[in-house]
């Protein structure tokens, strides 16, 4: 059996100890499983010394042009466009196409406004908005609501 712990990161930092703890305590007890735990790099993972370090290598330019055209598949036109902005805005985009899931957002953004954002603040923005509303739209009152986006920060 595989045990995923997704998002070690994210766990309140009082409770980060004790989580590992219990995390080396099963797996120990476990022993016939595999253990995955996700994180960005913390330096109490360094206490799962017997466990193997993976990182993902981030996706260059022509990989991230490839998923998007996966995405893109039954409309070449907007993605023909897309890869022209990409051309022309490559300094500002490069973050958001080395990971795949920031790349897919990227793509859903700009079928959404056809526009490609210049900070990353406009693009979690557009992002949020697309995804707003997408979910609203999704509902079986195709409730739209209002938002306010001026607000967030990152």
């Amino acid at each position: 059996m595989i045990i995923f712990f997704d998002g070690f990161d994210e766990i309140p930092e009082k409770n980060k100890s004790r989580i590992a703890r219990e995390i080396k305590d099963t797996s120990h007890s476990h022993c016939d499983n595999y253990y995955i735990i996700t994180s960005r790099p913390e330096n109490i993972l360094s206490t799962f010394a017997s466990y193997l370090k993976y990182r993902i290598r981030p996706l260059t330019i022509l990989e991230a042009k490839r998923l998007l055209k996966k995405y893109m598949i039954n409309d070449k036109k907007m993605y023909e466009e897309l890869i022209l902005e990409i051309e022309k805005n490559h300094d500002v985009l490069k973050d958001f196409l080395q990971t795949p899931l920031l790349a897919s957002l990227l793509y859903e953004a700009y079928s959404f406004k056809r526009n490609i954002p210049e900070t990353k603040l406009e693009y979690y923005n557009q992002v949020f908005e697309v995804l707003y509303q997408a979910h609203d739209s999704n509902s079986k009152e195709a409730f739209v609501r209002e938002i306010e986006l001026n607000n967030l920060e990152f």
